[in-house]
């Protein structure tokens, strides 16, 4: 396995972490673990069904007052977006299809980076 930190954990603010979901269960309970003996408060991003794809909604691309949100499929994108409105309230929330570069193993944080 391989990947970014950026794919399990988002800032919600300064000690409350946004978890992604889409873990086993041992490999989740250890980073909850961690993460909570370091002093964070823990919400994980939920998804109505566990699509293959389900993995790349945390991958969100957080700018300002806006939160561009991977849409990947239609089952899962509202219930999470409903979500971000809710844990960054003064943040507007827009869905982008993101189907494309979700089938290359990232996402719109991961494209957006900058060196």
């Amino acid at each position: 396995m391989y990947g970014h930190a950026d794919g399990m954990v988002r800032f919600i603010s300064d000690n409350h972490l946004l978890v992604n979901s889409q873990y086993p269960k041992t490999f989740k309970n250890k980073l909850h673990t961690v993460l909570k003996e370091n002093g964070f408060k823990i919400t994980e991003l939920q998804v109505k069904e566990n699509t293959k794809y389900a993995w790349g909604y945390i991958n969100f691309l957080h700018l300002d007052s806006l939160i561009i949100q991977p849409s990947i499929d239609k089952v899962n994108d509202t219930c999470v977006k409903e979500q971000l409105e809710t844990l960054y309230p003064n943040v507007t929330v827009e869905l982008c299809d993101a189907k494309a570069l979700t089938k290359k193993g990232g996402v719109f944080n991961c494209v957006s980076w900058e060196l």
